[in-house]
């Protein structure tokens, strides 16, 4: 059983903003017998950084939430072009912070895209084990570098799917990926035009069929399972991943149309994970599929998957 609260402006809305649903539903859900979904029903821009923390220890009974049917930026029929792209987006502008912080677990965010346009800031951090980020793109919009990330997967059990982490005006889009965390079939990537500059941060779990710009911290000490990735750096994980330059050449503004050619490196270098057989649009996976969080469409006619994977958002 769940309780679903729309968060808009309408009269018929339950609350105006997400930082309001987070305190009317921040119980004891599992006295409660009850999980809380925020159903976003268009773009929320909040000057905060909203933590969902505290509600729950159970996996039955959990916070979610997601934008309104057919309004997710997946479900909408976007280009791959950021600047031109529909789909509700959460905002947040304060400087310092985060945009969203989910800090319990079992959380669940699902086909959001969350921006953080605030100085000195990272977009969106997942602390609460065992909890899941699935077709979700995080981007930091602001020019600032080193500290700050788009995305940061910080505990045992977490899993990050179909995922987008960019940085459309800065030079580092770090992502942070710690013990027990899994990054699948997800995609990173910053504005660079002066070179590989990055630097992941990594202590996690498995990271598999995901695509980034730059390196990571550490050239050992990866967990098993890690593989089918690709780098524009030097510091591939896995022994069937891939080194490609694609990423980097390719980022060149916010409105640059960001799908590949069918048949470039990415195209059929990965394998298909277990109980991850479909990509941020719902298409099936399987065997030796794309790297990234969205598969090559025979029929697609020139899309693929930077595309639409994770639209331009990062360029």
């Amino acid at each position: 059983m769940a309780n679903t609260s729309k968060i808009g402006s309408a009269t018929t809305d339950d609350y105006a903003t997400l930082t309001a649903w987070e305190a009317a539903t921040d119980n004891d859900l599992v006295t409660a017998a009850a999980g809380e979904y925020a159903e976003l029903q268009e773009n929320i821009s909040e000057a905060v950084t909203v933590t969902i923390a505290g509600a729950t220890t159970d996996a039955t009974y959990y916070r979610k939430v997601y934008p309104v049917s057919g309004s997710g930026w997946n479900q909408s029929g976007d280009t791959a072009i950021y600047e031109g792209m529909s789909g509700i987006k959460f905002s947040s502008s304060n400087n310092w912070g985060l945009a969203i912080l989910l800090d319990e677990p079992y959380g669940r965010l699902e086909d959001m895209i969350v921006e953080k346009t605030g100085n000195n800031a990272s977009a969106l951090d997942i602390d609460g084990n065992n909890s899941t980020v699935t077709n979700c793109i995080a981007v930091r919009t602001n020019t600032n570098t080193s500290a700050y990330y788009a995305l940061r997967l910080w505990g045992g059990g977490i899993v990050g799917v179909n995922c987008y982490a960019a940085a459309p005006n800065a030079t580092t889009c770090r992502i942070i990926i710690a013990t027990g965390a899994d990054l699948i079939n997800s995609l990173a990537l910053c504005k660079d035009a002066g070179g590989i500059d990055e630097t992941h941060q990594y202590t996690g779990g498995p990271i598999k069929n995901t695509a980034y710009d730059g390196d990571w911290s550490s050239t050992t000490g990866f967990a098993a399972g890690t593989d089918y990735n690709s780098s524009s750096g030097t510091t591939v994980p896995g022994a069937n991943s891939i080194q490609s330059t694609v990423l980097n050449n390719a980022i060149t503004s916010r409105t640059t149309d960001w799908r590949a050619a069918s048949g470039q490196a990415f195209d059929g270098a990965g394998l298909t994970v277990s109980g991850y057989e479909t990509d941020c649009f719902g298409n099936t996976r399987s065997g030796a599929c794309t790297i990234g969080p969205y598969e090559i469409q025979a029929a697609a006619g020139g899309g693929n998957l930077l595309t639409r994977s994770l639209m331009g958002v990062g360029a």
